[in-house]
């Protein structure tokens, strides 16, 4: 399994285009020439386009060049804001599965989740 926590939307803000997409081909040819069947890639990254600062897109732009995946898109619905994007399916239930620590709600942290996941299975 491969998990990318909010790498996409961090890569489209600090990193040069070409570059950002060489590395999503490079990374799809790598899973797929050496990545067994059932291995998953969880994308969970901010539920905004490239253009908004976020980097959703990109979720399917691997999945694209991945040879033989299922794939699926979830979002969770943002509580923190009047409206949201729709990506995939909407997850019943936002809140956090393990509370915040006390010494960190001086920060004012989320109370629940409000991104958008890719979930790629290769299945050949």
């Amino acid at each position: 399994m491969i998990v990318f926590q909010y790498v996409f939307s961090d890569m489209e803000k600090h990193c040069d285009s070409v570059r950002l997409h060489e590395f999503i081909s490079k990374l799809a040819t790598f899973v797929n020439d050496a990545m067994r069947k059932n291995t998953y890639i969880v994308l969970n990254d901010i539920n905004l386009s490239t253009q908004m600062g976020g980097g959703r897109e990109l979720f399917d732009e691997l999945a694209d060049q991945i040879n033989n995946a299922n794939k699926r898109r979830l979002h969770f619905k943002n509580n923190n804001k009047p409206n949201h994007y729709n990506y995939g399916e909407e997850y019943k239930d936002n809140s956090l599965i393990v509370a915040n620590p006390q010494f960190v709600n001086e920060y004012n942290p989320y109370d629940s989740c409000a991104s958008a996941q890719m979930i790629i299975k290769k299945v050949k």
